[in-house]
């Protein structure tokens, strides 16, 4: 989706217009690909950033953890964090009014998440950010874009407002909303049904409501368990910035291994949520 947005791909059918004026800067894990190894940090971002003068493209640096000796590091040294950033740092510093963010927060520990939260945040264009990281997404999205099935959906607010108006919508009339998929499925409506048809319909209601109440109880338990889930990575980012925490070894490296399971854990509960939504939403009664 981003690289058709940016033009970098050609959709198999329809087409993407953009409006005038709209320069695009993407950033993706192929972003990486794009830092010359051979080169020095500062040559990287010396080459780029038109407006920027070099002390405020030093300043930029500086805000994503660089600094003083590490401009002259080759880009071959860097870590794949350290690579990460400096992908990130060049985007920012390309002429644009629009910024497609691709799993940005990959690779990056908490401080540089917040690093970057705080830039985008000052960015005065527009955001378009696909990402797992659900804190992120929170903190920056004001729109979510549901794309289920074909349609695009739009929700006001950030992932969370998101999460709530799917959860409403989980537990509103089943009967209004299943008469709403029926017509719009292309039958006449008008039409008189049968006395078989009716009884037809029945027994398929009576053989998918229990199967379409267990998934939303499914549904309900697991996004219970992702807040939990994102409360404990929370808590363990913010305790990993606590200065009495940080005079602890063992307590960090607890820490680290509970922020590590969690950050692996969730988006394999969000692939789990979406596919149980995927599923009760294809049933209708």
């Amino acid at each position: 989706m981003g690289r058709l947005l940016a033009g970098k791909e050609i959709p198999l059918e329809g087409s993407v217009e953009r409006g005038q004026g709209v320069k695009i800067a993407q950033y993706c894990q192929e972003s990486l690909q794009n830092l010359d190894y051979r080169s020095t940090l500062w040559q990287e971002v010396d080459k780029i950033g038109e407006g920027w003068d070099d002390q405020r493209k030093r300043d930029l640096l500086g805000t994503f953890l660089f600094g003083g000796a590490d401009l002259e590091k080759r880009v071959e040294v860097l870590s794949g964090g350290e690579k990460s950033r400096l992908a990130l740092v060049k985007v920012l510093l390309t002429n644009s009014n629009c910024l497609i963010l691709d799993e940005p927060t990959n690779h990056l520990d908490g401080p540089t998440r917040r690093v970057l939260e705080e830039a985008l945040l000052s960015y005065e264009g527009t955001l378009i950010l696909i990402s797992h990281d659900r804190t992120f997404l929170d903190r920056l999205a004001q729109r979510v874009f549901e794309i289920r099935e074909g349609e695009v959906r739009e929700y006001r607010g950030n992932y969370s407002d998101y999460r709530k108006a799917r959860e409403r919508e989980l537990s509103g009339d089943e009967t209004e909303r299943g008469a709403s998929v029926a017509l719009s499925g292309g039958e006449d409506a008008s039409k008189p049904k049968s006395r078989e048809k009716k009884k037809e319909e029945a027994e398929r209601r009576r053989l998918l409501y229990p199967v379409k109440r267990e998934l939303k109880e499914s549904l309900k338990e697991l996004e219970a368990e992702i807040r939990r889930r994102e409360e404990e990575k929370g808590e363990a980012e913010r305790l990993l910035c606590d200065p009495e925490v940080l005079r602890s070894p063992e307590r960090i490296k607890e820490l680290g291994r509970l922020y590590k399971r969690t950050k692996e854990e969730l988006p394999l509960l969000y692939d789990r949520w979406e596919e149980l939504m995927e599923r009760w939403e294809s049933i209708v009664l």
